[in-house]
């Protein structure tokens, strides 16, 4: 490879790294990609519950709308390489992908280990360097301008470009410790306070203990903070040793830590019959109690619940279940059709930073320029993913914005 290519070297491994890794190699520079595990794409291998959600088929407009307060800040990394963008990569290593609920892109007959091989395969392709079990320290700055970095043995290499793309401090056991938003620090740039999100929530309530790893499905949750209302479509949660879990309490999740941050109490709750008005489940709990009014209440309306969220429900609505259901009044009645639509929990915290699958916070996008992903700060040092004040739902968002932040970070540093 000629000498008088640009030299760039890309922290981190994870997919933001190997992506702005491809790109600048392909687009004409001399590539060195270091990995502090002595493994690549650690964290992807964890996407979809192993089956990779590789990005999400919905429109542009809508995918903003899912990274809440900065999704308009990857207009230009979207652009330069869309979820289109990135199937059709996947599809030129033989990964053909398929579009499931909710738009979110899978592989067809592939899993997480395949895409992390498949990535590592144009990495190799493209003659990039890649270094395991690196350990940086620091960024090197001479004039204002990121020149190499510095190893914690002391050692240094010197380049032209840096990307970092490090990530978050979530999932931490994947390598994302938060290094390379503390070397972002002390080079002057700005950090929004990091919290988790995608994270499990603390409740105050003691029942889900006993509950763990149940999910209750084709429920909606309601989260009440103030005068704030959010609620979820039609989904699953899931009981935790301390609280809840699950894809609606997951993608609330981020927002709730926000709301808990100013002091004021969260509740959420659950709808066990979202697709019933409160009148028309009032009617059948009524209709089911008298269809035989000598057996036990919780045999009459078990048709309402899982059978091993029974015995918990009427605990909760204080209503003896092995009572006859000729012996229930009016108000007992009444009391199960409201919790039936909204069984409230106390919200009182979250799982720590590193338990969330995303971190919130980071870099300061004000920072950062978003047509190329460079520093505003130091001249030729580029960020990507996570380790920007970037976050988003389930579905696949977070990936394709570590894929569109690290080509386009890689496409720059190779034209600039």
């Amino acid at each position: 490879m000629s000498d008088n290519l640009k030299k760039v070297f890309v922290i981190g491994g994870g997919a933001a790294g190997m992506m702005a890794a491809i790109s600048a190699s392909k687009h004409g520079c001399h590539t060195s990609l270091f990995e502090r595990n002595d493994v690549l794409g650690r964290k992807v291998l964890l996407t979809g519950k192993g089956k990779c959600n590789i990005t999400n088929a919905c429109a542009k407009e809508d995918f903003f709308v899912r990274f809440a307060r900065n999704g308009h800040f990857l207009r230009d990394a979207l652009k330069a390489f869309s979820s289109e963008d990135i199937i059709a990569f996947f599809k030129e290593q033989g990964i053909e992908c398929q579009v499931g609920r909710q738009q979110r892109v899978f592989p067809l007959k592939h899993e997480a280990p395949d895409v992390v091989e498949a990535l590592r395969k144009v990495l190799r392709e493209r003659g990039v360097h890649i270094h395991y079990n690196a350990r940086i320290k620091d960024i090197i700055v001479t004039d204002n301008k990121a020149s190499g970095i510095l190893f914690e043995d002391g050692t240094k290499e010197l380049c032209d470009k840096i990307i970092l793309a490090t990530g978050g401090a979530s999932f931490a056991g994947t390598g994302s410790s938060g290094d390379g938003i503390e070397m972002a620090e002390k080079l002057s740039h700005r950090k929004v306070d990091l919290r988790p999100s995608l994270v499990p929530l603390i409740t105050k309530e003691k029942f889900p203990q006993k509950l763990r790893g149940f999910f209750l499905k084709n429920v909606r949750l309601t989260f009440k903070h103030g005068k704030k209302k959010k609620v979820t479509p039609i989904g699953e949660v899931m009981f935790m040793l301390q609280g809840i879990s699950g894809a609606l309490s997951l993608e609330m999740s981020g927002e709730v830590v926000d709301w808990l941050a100013k002091g004021e109490k969260v509740l959420v709750k659950i709808d066990l019959k979202p697709g019933m008005t409160p009148e028309e489940v009032e009617a059948r709990v009524v209709r089911e109690l008298k269809a035989d009014p000598k057996r036990k209440v919780e045999d009459a309306l078990a048709s309402f619940f899982p059978s091993i969220f029974i015995e918990t429900f009427f605990k909760l609505v204080t209503i003896d279940g092995s009572r006859r259901s000729e012996t229930m009044k009016l108000k007992e009645i009444r009391r199960v059709q409201e919790s039936l639509k909204a069984l409230t929990l106390e919200v009182t915290g979250s799982r720590p930073l590193n338990s969330g699958m995303v971190t919130q916070g980071g870099v300061s996008l004000k920072d950062v320029d978003p047509r190329t992903m460079q520093s505003k700060v130091v001249r030729d040092l580029y960020f990507t993913g996570e380790m920007m004040d970037i976050d988003a739902d389930t579905g696949g968002f977070n990936l394709q914005a570590a894929f569109s932040t690290g080509y386009l970070a890689g496409l720059s540093a190779a034209e600039e």
